[in-house]
C-alpha cells in the first residue's frame, strides 16, 4: 500500500522539480559588461544667424560605438563615441560632428520576469562636442549635456537590439539603431534532470 502511494507521488514531485528549474534558469540575470554599435540618422542646425550661411541639408548619416557597464538591475552607465556625420552650407561650406561622454541609462519600464522582452528607457549625461570645417567656425563650448530615450528589445540573456533617439546639444541629434552584447559575470547555476527511480511495491 505504502508503495504505490509513494510511487504514486513520484511524478508530481518530479513535475514541481522541473518548474522550480525552468523558474530558476528563466530568471536568471543578464551579464554585467555589455559593448553596442549602431548607424541611424542625424539632425544637425548649426546656428547660421549673421553668417552669411544658410543650411542646404542638415540630415547626415551617424553612428555610435558605446561601452557599459549595468550597476543594477534599472541603472546602467556607459561610455561613448558618435560620429554624426556632417551638415551642407550653403554657399560652399560643410561642418562635421562628432561628439564623446559619458552617460547613465535607467529602465523607466521593463518586466518583472525575463518572459517579456521588451525595455523602455531614459538616460542623461555629458559630452564633448568636435566640429571639423572649412569654414571660420567655432563653437562657443563644446561641452554639454545630453539626454536621450529609447526601447530595447531583448533576444536573450547576452544579445538584444536597442533603436533610440540621443540629443546631445541644441543643434545636434542623433536616431540610431543598435545591435548589444552582453558579456561578464558569473555562469549561471546548474540544475541537474530530475531523476524518477521506479519504486517497487511492499508485499
Amino acid at each position: 500500500m505504502w508503495g504505490n502511494k509513494l510511487k504514486n507521488l513520484g511524478l508530481p514531485i518530479a513535475a514541481c522539480l522541473g518548474v522550480v528549474s525552468f523558474a530558476a534558469a528563466d530568471t536568471e540575470p543578464d551579464p554585467p559588461y555589455f559593448i553596442g554599435l549602431g548607424a541611424g540618422i542625424s539632425r544637425l542646425q548649426p546656428n547660421t544667424h549673421s553668417t552669411g550661411y544658410h543650411i542646404e541639408n542638415g540630415t547626415g548619416v551617424g553612428g555610435k560605438l558605446y561601452l557599459g557597464y549595468a550597476a543594477t538591475r534599472e541603472l546602467s552607465l556607459q561610455l561613448y563615441y558618435a560620429d554624426l556625420g556632417k551638415v551642407k552650407l550653403s554657399p560652399n561650406g560643410e561642418i562635421h560632428y562628432r561628439d564623446t561622454g559619458i552617460n547613465a541609462t535607467y529602465y523607466i519600464f521593463q518586466p518583472k520576469t525575463t518572459l517579456t522582452d521588451l525595455k523602455v528607457f531614459v538616460r542623461f549625461g555629458f559630452g564633448k562636442m568636435q566640429n571639423r570645417t572649412n569654414l571660420n567656425y567655432e563653437r562657443d563650448n563644446p561641452r554639454h549635456l545630453m539626454h536621450g530615450a529609447g526601447v530595447e528589445y531583448r533576444l536573450d540573456n547576452d544579445y538584444a537590439l536597442r533603436a533610440d533617439l540621443d540629443m546631445y546639444d541644441k543643434d545636434a541629434h542623433l536616431y540610431t539603431l543598435s545591435a548589444l552584447w552582453r558579456f561578464g559575470g558569473n555562469p549561471p547555476p546548474s540544475f541537474p534532470e530530475p531523476l524518477i527511480v521506479p519504486l517497487e511495491p511492499v508485499t
